[in-house]
């Protein structure tokens, strides 16, 4: 049994839990590390807080209206307008950003949004999901399929 006034028994102790705590192997370490990031992943994601595909009237097979788009999270709203050929939008409060889009096969494409915050930027194939960056803040959408 370790006595706690023994000052040089607590120090060997200390030193062994040191060593042990060295030993973990790297991937165990990096797969922890993982783990921690995703610890508040709801809390950072935009919510989608309108769909034109949901409204009755905008659910007309073959319609050439664009689908309207629109998340939010705390103050912050990215507005979307989405064709075959191009994505419009606009995040609001208005300031430049960099919007980056992706899609589940890991390709990306970034453009920066002017001081209005309104960019224009070329679909992906697939499901996509959309980072806005300012300074250090990202904030991301869930996937939607476009």
């Amino acid at each position: 049994m370790l006595r706690w006034d023994d000052d040089d028994a607590l120090m060997a102790d200390l030193g062994r839990a040191l060593d042990d705590a060295a030993a973990v192997p790297d991937h165990r370490r990096k797969a922890a590390q993982a783990a921690f990031a995703w610890r508040s992943v709801d809390e950072e994601l935009m919510r989608l807080s309108f769909d034109s595909l949901e409204v009755g009237t905008a659910a007309v097979r073959g319609s050439d209206d664009p689908r309207l788009l629109s998340f939010d999270i705390e103050g912050l709203a990215l507005e979307l307008e989405v064709s075959a050929d191009a994505i419009w939008g606009q995040a609001v409060p208005a300031q430049p950003y960099e919007v980056t889009i992706e899609n589940a096969s890991g390709e990306r494409r970034t453009v920066l949004a002017d001081e209005s915050g309104i960019f224009t930027i070329q679909p992906l194939p697939g499901p996509l999901r959309f980072a806005l960056t300012s300074g250090e803040l990202t904030r991301r959408t869930d996937w939607i399929l476009i």
